[in-house]
Parts: structure tokens; sequence; C-alpha cells
């Protein structure tokens, strides 16, 4: 992937790395590899593949033992791709922009110990 140019590709393999390492019960790895998509996935603006990170990084969080990140995490997940679908009509740009922060807010919150970046399509979100 990283020979032809593809980063969502890479980003992929290292989300999927993360899966099996994660599975096989090597925490540290399945970490890294999940910083390391969430990095290019961040840098591409792919909410949908974010939303399904999160997903994975949930089980991670559930096998480490931590509970309360583990739902926090899968209700952001759902929550990011349900507000892409349901709301991208609805909702104006400033009110778009405050669900952002808000859901970010929450993703920091439930992620935590694992490094976290937060995707906007807002240049001025920065």
């Amino acid at each position: 992937c990283q020979e032809v140019g593809d980063p969502w590709m890479v980003a992929l393999a290292r989300n999927n790395l993360g899966s099996a390492a994660r599975e096989l019960g090597d925490h540290q790895l399945a970490k890294q590899s999940y910083a390391a998509s969430l990095d290019t996935y961040r840098n591409n603006d792919d909410l949908w593949a974010l939303a399904f990170l999160f997903e994975d990084m949930a089980i991670l969080a559930a096998q480490i033992g931590s509970a309360a990140t583990t739902f926090e995490l899968l209700g952001i997940a759902e929550a990011f791709r349900d507000a892409m679908c349901r709301l991208a009509a609805a909702l104006t740009a400033p009110e778009r922009a405050e669900l952002s922060r808000t859901m970010a807010a929450a993703v920091v919150r439930g992620a935590s110990p694992l490094r976290v970046w937060i995707v906007c399509d807002d240049d001025s979100m920065r």
C-alpha cells in the first residue's frame, strides 16, 4: 500500500493490524496501530472510517477492562455515524460546528488514555 502511495489503504492495514494485535493480546501494538490509522483517517477527513475505528478502540478498551470507556466510544461511534447521515441537511453550518465540538469532547473523554485527534471538515475549526 505504501509503495503505491495509497494512504487510505495503509490506514486500513494499520487498523486491521491493530485489531489482529488486540486479539492476540498485544494491547500496546494495538494502540500504536490504531493511533497510526487514526492519524491518516484524520488527515484525509474520512469520517466513516473514524466511526469504525472508534468501535475497534472500544473493543480494545473492553479487553483492558475499561467498561466506561468502552460504552462511551461505542456510543460516540454510533452517534457520529448517525449524525453524518441524518443531520447533514438538517443543520446549519454553526449547528454542525457545535455538534462537532460536543462529540469531539466526548471522544477525548472516552478515549483516554489513548491518543486522540479530532477531525473536522471546517478549516476554521483548528
